[in-house]
């Protein structure tokens, strides 16, 4: 998709090209004030070095919030990151100081609806100029086939969802931005940026804001690629030493428990626990012996292989309800099915209060045709309600 400059009826538009499923499609879009591009590149300049000198990851996201700003002019630019469950946080927020503030809300996974996400991972720039603004319809050849309609997927001027339209507006939002941020080509979280007014901002300001998301997410992936390294190679390192202690004796609870390093030190867990030769041996936070072997002879009745991980036990065993404070998250290593003989890792329960900026359980609701459609939120206000939401935390071979 490249840009160039076309003069029509004495006025200067950027023409935006992209050719797609056989077509040629152009759009017209104004130009924007010539001396902003200076301005953006002296920005995307301070960008590239704050990404650098930035020592921990909320210094990055909110100076990337900062520049984002800066470069198009918004009254309020959000950094939101997804979590497993794909509902989000405000993690970085810049904005008017009339404002109220956002950081820290959470946002319902229904809020951004998994086809939504999808195409997020494609187009990585969306602008609403003007949400109040009426769709222009298209006009094709007389010829055009009706059973194929034009796919505007990478479209910039693309009309966008009324009920999106519709969220917009009960926040009070007339102007709306969204700059995709990726992590291993997987949706890691999106820069939301949101103005009171209509707001255009035109084609160079927003590659220009691209490429500074695009900077945070190559920042991201580096970051956790050397967490990982580090953690790896420090689990690696305990592994194999492990291995030489149980070389080394052939006493294996002395080799697994009772030596310099155990098995509570090749994991993240909290608590461990060995049952073998039909005793029971505990590590840290681990459940009390009478607990550990009902888990024994629960885990080969889930007929699994070698090893089970799960971050959700209280809800696949219920009898771990008693323990969940300890051990919500579990991993299990079969050493020997006929003696019932394991290794058990556990994690704890991680209880959060979040506040919502909307109804995590956001009704679906049946139009006439029989299409299922989310209701967008009435009245959507910071604190709108608290819940506290249960997290268990797989614990991962390393």
């Amino acid at each position: 998709m490249n840009p160039s400059r076309v003069t029509l009826n004495g006025k200067t538009w950027n023409l935006i090209i992209h050719q797609y499923q056989g077509l040629i499609l152009l759009e017209w879009e104004p130009i924007g004030n010539e001396q902003n591009l200076l301005i953006n590149q002296q920005l995307l300049a301070q960008a590239l070095t704050e990404v650098q000198s930035s020592r921990t990851l909320a210094d990055l996201l909110q100076n990337t919030a900062r520049r984002v700003k800066a470069i198009i002019g918004f009254d309020r630019v959000m950094v939101y990151r997804f979590g497993a469950d794909w509902h989000g946080q405000v993690v970085a927020e810049e904005k008017d100081d009339h404002l109220e503030p956002y950081l820290g809300l959470h946002y319902p996974a229904s809020d951004i609806p998994r086809q939504a996400r999808e195409l997020y991972k494609i187009n990585l720039v969306r602008l609403i100029a003007d949400a109040t603004s009426i769709p222009a319809r298209i006009l094709s050849t007389s010829d055009w086939p009706s059973d194929r309609p034009l796919d505007l997927t990478h479209s910039v001027l693309r009309a966008v969802s009324p009920v999106h339209i519709e969220y917009l507006k009960n926040m009070g939002v007339q102007a709306s931005m969204s700059i995709s941020l990726l992590y291993r080509g997987e949706l890691w979280g999106l820069i939301s940026c949101h103005n009171t007014t209509p707001h255009f901002v035109d084609y160079p300001a927003r590659q220009a804001a691209k490429f500074v998301s695009q900077l945070l997410s190559a920042a991201l992936e580096f970051r956790k690629d050397e967490e990982d390294k580090t953690n790896l190679l420090q689990y690696t390192q305990n592994g194999q030493r492990l291995h030489e202690q149980l070389i080394l004796t052939d006493d294996v609870v002395r080799a697994l428990i009772k030596s310099a390093v155990t098995v509570l030190d090749v994991t993240e867990a909290t608590g461990a626990a060995l049952l073998f030769n039909d005793k029971v041996y505990r590590l840290g936070q681990a459940p009390d012996e009478a607990e550990i072997r009902a888990l024994a002879e629960w885990v080969p009745t889930t007929h699994t292989e070698t090893f089970l991980e799960t971050n959700q036990l209280p809800n696949l065993y219920p009898p771990a309800e008693s323990f969940r404070k300890i051990g919500a998250g579990l991993l299990a290593i079969e050493l020997s099915s006929e003696l019932k003989e394991y290794v058990f890792w556990f994690k704890p329960e991680q209880i959060q209060e979040v506040t919502w900026a909307g109804n995590p359980d956001k009704p679906v609701t049946i139009s006439a045709d029989g299409q299922h459609r989310i209701n967008p939120e009435r009245v959507l206000l910071p604190g709108l309600s608290k819940y506290v939401i249960h997290r268990f935390p797989g614990v991962k071979p390393k």
